[in-house]
């Protein structure tokens, strides 16, 4: 038997993507702000609120992670200070302003606007003195002149934006929803009695109002004023502010604008695409080559013609907006909302993203395949058939099929019904019969596969404001439906569902899962910070057509008396300040689970058979990224996560599937039999003569072959051994192969002293 070194345990590492592969345009994750040096134009800076910073030393050929020990990845603004090397600020939305002075590998809290420093969006620092910052908070502009230990209120209300002049750091422009472009001479140093409103009358219908300033000449200053969705006035002034002329009223979607460093007739703006104008504003022209949806544009200061984007597929770099080229390979900041992981094939993993699509990966690379188009969501993969994959756009109608492995897809959503409750839906197979695929829709629906017959199994009581949004199947094939009351429902397969289980508060139901092991188990995530996770067992000699509401921690049995469910509220150990979001059964050990939460994986043991549980963080190799998804692969017992924002990441929770390894104990059990009776715990199978289990190792069952071949002196002999150390009660030391997540292939056995 070949045998693998054992590879770290409890150790997260990525497994991308860092780019993935379109039918388009290449990408990777969202992309809000751009910071580029201009002491080492070479040297980029990236950010998201759901990534952290990204660094790139040698003009976007490759990245590193540079998040890192921020509390959090909410990067909400990014700027450099251009007269220190290496030194750059960054703003995380509930924390406040940190600074690092070593390109990100280290960060130091500099405190943080008073109230409402949460909604900080903009950050600049004045490149003339690095100790003087500016923020553009929920409800105002503040100033710091002592590198951010503290602050004052430099200007009162809300603004969309806030820019510097990049000849003189003392002119500030903020753009005002209904009011347009104030600015301040002195920077911001007097308050608010330094700041005049310098467009009345233009702006009074504008919700959105974006300012941009030429390098090129300090007198040319852009407006971009959003009237609507799809209706802009580009306004221009020629005298720094004092006169302003529209210029343009583009019909289309625009976020950001920016002016060029050399060309003060040049402007670019952007929303959904990429515009530029050579002539003040006057007209545009659509520059496409990059991915769609615009966050911000940069120039780079090393090389005058060269501009950057930062969009939902990442980075890109063009000349004056044409040629546009994709500079984000080895940023692993994809945003997930679910995965789906192959049990036929280990490797094979596909995942739903925000704005770019449903992706593929077999293990081999980071780079990743996209195999559906458009925006992707909830996915699965037949447990018998790795070729039969499911996945959606938006909405239940958008439910395709692929019965090639990904490279075609077929929609079979027809029949379920539409609106904003099914805008992003759970759906999946049954595991006793991927035959079956059923929807969480308002009701609980259900198809055979692949052709399309969609029925309501279950609706819940309080239809239409109480709707099914999560559901599991037992072992059994008894189905559990959970609902945006915090009510679960159970019923042997999808039938005569009555409620088992009413959260205290009412909480939504936001994951439920079956016991992969135990089929009287299931496990609850509801949205509410004090009690986030339950255990319900049904009790012995419980009929599941029986079970009734809850009285709080226990279930009573509707027409009997034998029992219902057991409810034990089990997350209570969990931190507070976090949102669970899913949970995962260990395949490894018993009674060990792991939760997906808005900062991270924590781990919950319990050592008395369910009834208390310990939680710990378990997020060693990992950021404190928003983890949407956990899934076990079912023959290697590896568990995978995927997060909204920093792509996926897998772990072994033990010694790995085909490890060598070795352990001591004493025997708590001892057997041995005739060929092809089997023995094991559920779901394998342990294929041996000798069978035995260790008090040091209750979740596994080792075990090894008789057979009339060479090794059948050497195994006579371990299993004489094993004999003799059990009358005796003395321990063994053995050393065994790992062939499944609960079973060990002894290939030694030698007594301990």
């Amino acid at each position: 038997m070949c045998a693998i070194p054992a590879p770290q345990v409890d150790i997260w590492t990525s497994i991308g993507p860092t780019r993935i592969d379109p039918s388009g345009f290449p990408a990777t994750g969202v992309l809000f702000h751009i910071a580029i040096p201009s002491a080492d134009p070479n040297v980029i800076y990236v950010s998201s609120p759901t990534s952290g910073v990204w660094a790139s030393a040698d003009h976007g050929a490759t990245w590193r992670d540079a998040t890192g020990n921020l509390p959090s990845l909410a990067v909400v603004a990014l700027a450099v200070d251009p007269s220190v090397p290496g030194q750059l600020y960054a703003a995380i939305g509930d924390t406040g302003v940190f600074v690092s002075n070593d390109g990100g590998g280290s960060w130091t809290g500099v405190g943080a606007p008073p109230s409402l420093f949460p909604v900080i969006t903009d950050l600049l620092v004045d490149p003339t003195n690095g100790r003087i910052l500016h923020v553009r908070a929920q409800n105002g502009i503040y100033r710091s002149i002592d590198g951010g230990a503290t602050w004052q209120l430099s200007r009162t209300g809300a603004a969309s934006n806030l820019v510097m002049a990049p000849q003189n750091p003392n002119v500030l422009y903020a753009g005002v929803a209904g009011q347009g472009v104030a600015r301040t001479r002195d920077g911001g140093a007097s308050g608010d009695a330094g700041w005049s409103l310098l467009t009345p009358g233009l702006a009074a219908d504008a919700t959105d109002v974006r300012v941009a300033v030429s390098a090129a000449d300090a007198a040319t200053v852009y407006a971009r004023l959003r009237i609507t969705s799809t209706s802009n006035r580009i306004l221009g002034s020629n005298d720094g502010g004092a006169t302003w002329t529209q210029r343009s009223s583009p019909s289309v979607f625009l976020s950001v604008i920016a002016a060029d460093d050399t060309d003060a007739r040049r402007v670019y703006t952007a929303g959904v695409n990429v515009f530029r104008s050579d002539d003040g504003g006057a007209t545009f022209s659509q520059k496409d080559g990059a991915h769609v949806d615009h966050h911000a544009i940069a120039t780079d200061p090393g090389r005058a013609s060269d501009i950057y984007t930062a969009c939902d597929g990442g980075l890109y770099r063009s000349t004056r907006a044409d040629n546009w080229t994709f500079v984000a390979n080895g940023i692993g900041n994809v945003e997930f909302y679910d995965m789906a992981v192959s049990a036929t094939r280990p490797e094979l993993v596909i995942c739903g993203t925000q704005d770019n699509g449903t992706v593929l990966t077999d293990g081999s690379k980071l780079d990743w395949r996209e195999i559906l188009g458009g925006d992707g969501a909830t996915v699965a993969i037949d447990p018998t058939n790795a070729q039969v994959m499911y996945a959606m756009n938006q909405f239940a109608t958008s439910i395709a099929r692929s019965g090639d492995g990904g490279g075609s897809f077929t929609n079979i959503g027809t029949g379920l019904p539409t609106g904003a409750a099914c805008f992003n839906l759970k759906f999946g197979l049954n595991p006793t019969n991927p035959g079956l695929l059923l929807a969480c829709c308002g009701a609980l629906w259900q198809t055979p596969v692949p052709s399309i017959a969609w029925t309501a199994l279950f609706n819940p009581p309080g239809a239409p404001s109480e709707s099914v949004n999560a559901f599991a199947i037992g072992l059994d094939n008894v189905y559990y439906a959970g609902t945006n009351t915090g009510h679960v429902y159970a019923g042997p397969a999808g039938t005569g569902m009555q409620l088992a289980f009413a959260h205290p508060n009412g909480a939504t139901v936001l994951d439920l899962v079956a016991d992969p092991d135990d089929a009287s188990v299931l496990y609850g995530v509801f949205a509410a910070p004090a009690n986030p996770v339950f255990r319900l067992v049904r009790n012995a000699g419980t009929s599941i057509g029986s079970v009734a509401e809850l009285s709080f921690g226990h279930l009573r049995a509707l027409g009997g008396s034998t029992g219902g469910f057991t409810a034990v509220a089990i997350g209570a150990g969990l931190p507070k300040d976090v949102t669970v979001q899913t949970l995962a059964v260990d395949a490894m050990r018993p009674f060990t689970l792991f939760a997906g939460t808005s900062r991270g994986v924590f781990r919950g043991r319990s050592f008395d058979q369910g009834t208390t549980w310990t939680w710990t963080a378990y997020s060693a190799g990992m950021p404190p990224a928003d983890v949407r998804a956990l899934r076990v692969q079912p023959s290697t017992g590896l568990l995978r996560a995927a997060t909204f924002g920093r792509g996926a990441f897998q772990v072994n929770t033990d010694t790995p599937v085909g490890s060598l390894v070795n352990t001591s104990g004493r025997l708590t059990f001892l057997r041995a039999h005739e060929v092809g009776t089997g023995f094991g715990r559920p779901p394998n199978v342990l294929d041996a003569e000798v069978v035995f289990l260790l008090d040091s190792s209750p979740s596994l069952a080792f075990g090894f072959q008789l057979r009339a071949d060479a090794e059948t002196p050497t195994r006579r002999a371990m299993l004489n051994t094993l004999r003799t150390a059990f009358v005796q009660n003395r321990p063994v030391s053995i050393d065994f192969v790992r062939t499944a997540p609960r079973i060990g292939s002894v290939i030694r056995v030698a007594r301990t002293v």
